[in-house]
């Protein structure tokens, strides 16, 4: 550009001034790599960008349960699906240009171990056992969470209550039976 001024009532150009900027566009993720846990909420995943990004697209379709923003790039949800580890091409463009880059997703089924009579157990389910005797109703429950990145047994929930009672005296015994 150049500034035309009026010097001593003429219009004298001024000089040549190149104040052309070069807008880079530049996206990128914290990782490269994401492995998530079924049926676990993520934590946001927030690009990283250089220049500015007017709009973003994903392919392929990101797994079921995960969200992708085509205004910010984030991405967000709950997988509900196991999916392989697959590399994902995410583009950010402007008016002027576009740029990509690329990361892999994979999601698994966690398990809590087997402990005891609890049997392997995938994270966010209920592992549930019978009462110990046809003489008790109810059942025994123990969840499997995902604490801190880690599958971790909560607590036993017994609601097993015994159905039958039985009084003994020196001569006598008297039985009493929960009736349906």
């Amino acid at each position: 550009s150049r500034l035309c001024s009026l010097v001593d009532g003429s219009a004298i150009w001024g000089e040549v001034v190149d104040n052309c900027i070069l807008v880079t566009l530049t996206i990128s993720y914290p990782e490269t790599s994401y492995s998530f846990a079924k049926n676990n909420r993520i934590t946001e995943i927030v690009p990283i960008i250089e220049g500015t990004a007017l709009s973003f697209s994903v392919s392929p379709f990101l797994p079921e349960g995960l969200f992708f923003n085509t205004a910010t790039g984030r991405i967000t949800g709950t997988p509900v699906a196991t999916s392989p580890a697959t590399d994902y091409t995410i583009t950010a463009s402007n008016s002027a240009r576009s740029t990509t880059t690329t990361i892999q997703i994979e999601v698994t089924t966690l398990y809590c171990s087997a402990d005891g009579v609890w049997e392997r157990t995938p994270i966010g389910q209920t592992a549930i056992l019978p009462c110990p005797s046809t003489d008790y109703e109810g059942q025994k429950t123990r969840l499997c969470n995902y604490i801190s990145g880690y599958p971790t047994w909560g607590e036993v929930v017994d609601t097993c209550i015994l159905l039958t009672l039985t009084i003994s005296y020196p001569e006598t015994s008297y039985s009493f039976a929960k009736n349906n």
